[in-house]
């Protein structure tokens, strides 16, 4: 499959990635929301080869972001993805779209598929990828109370408590995730974002009300073995999202078959 990937600064001078069938001008979308320590690369890892392989064959396109760095779903980083959205929709005819939340990252994705303007009327599932869906978790135990600080300004517990509130997934009101569709994935040794404390905890809340709830666990997995997971992804994809239509072309049929009597009967095509 040949693609195309553009590398872009979007107007709010955040750098972003799009890739795409080279020939494509419309279908599905998946945004990449990076983990801590992550950027607009991060979705051309290795563990997402296999993934980006299938959604290439398949029509489907992908937009990342370096998000403003560490933001921990502040406002800035919103702001981020929606202009990388915005850059690519100004030039891309997009048909669904699928929220991928990784780490760290599951926290603005969480907010990009319930709430935002342009993003979420579209939007068909989260993936949340040993996501991080407490950032209260995050300050207390995950150790990354220095950088969830620096995010949201503040200097204390108290402080960054009150800042956080209408950013923490978590604390979205159960009855939003209503007919959504989430996967929840983790590793069962994950000891970087605590599966109990994040994914299984919002699965917990939210499971009732969902269409589809989906979960995938890596069986002895850490925090990084779940990226690569594609079998899961892939399927996810397939449950929430239209298939993009055929491109226009002339194709050979290479089989056909007859049924009947309960057997089947290839038939020749004519060369």
């Amino acid at each position: 499959m040949v693609y195309a990937v553009e590398t872009f600064t979007t107007a709010g001078g955040d750098a972003a990635r799009f890739g795409k069938p080279a020939t494509a001008t419309g279908g599905p979308l998946l945004v990449y929301c990076h983990g801590l320590g992550g950027d607009e690369t991060e979705f051309s890892l290795a563990d997402y080869d296999a993934l980006r392989s299938w959604m290439l064959s398949n029509g489907w396109a992908w937009v990342e972001a370096n998000g403003t760095g560490p933001g921990w779903g502040n406002d800035a980083q919103r702001a981020a993805y929606r202009a990388a959205y915005d850059h690519v929709t100004a030039g891309y005819a997009v048909t669904d779209v699928v929220l991928f939340g990784r780490s760290h990252g599951g926290i603005v994705s969480s907010w990009l598929y319930l709430y935002d303007t342009a993003i979420a009327p579209k939007a068909k599932g989260l993936i949340l990828c040993a996501g991080v869906q407490d950032l209260i978790w995050g300050y207390d135990s995950g150790g990354f109370s220095t950088t969830i600080k620096t995010a949201y300004g503040t200097t204390s517990r108290p402080a960054t408590v009150t800042a956080v509130t209408g950013h923490n997934p978590i604390g979205f009101p159960a009855a939003d995730y209503a007919g959504k569709a989430v996967l929840f994935q983790y590793g069962d040794a994950d000891t970087v974002v605590d599966p109990s404390a994040n994914v299984l905890a919002q699965q917990a809340r939210v499971a009732s009300v969902l269409t589809v709830n989906q979960t995938d666990v890596a069986p002895g997995g850490d925090h990084y073995v779940p990226r690569a997971r594609v079998a899961a992804h892939t399927a996810f994809l397939q449950t929430v999202a239209t298939p993009p239509p055929t491109p226009e072309g002339i194709y050979r049929i290479s089989a056909e078959y007859l049924f009947t009597g309960g057997q089947r009967y290839a038939i020749a095509p004519k060369a």
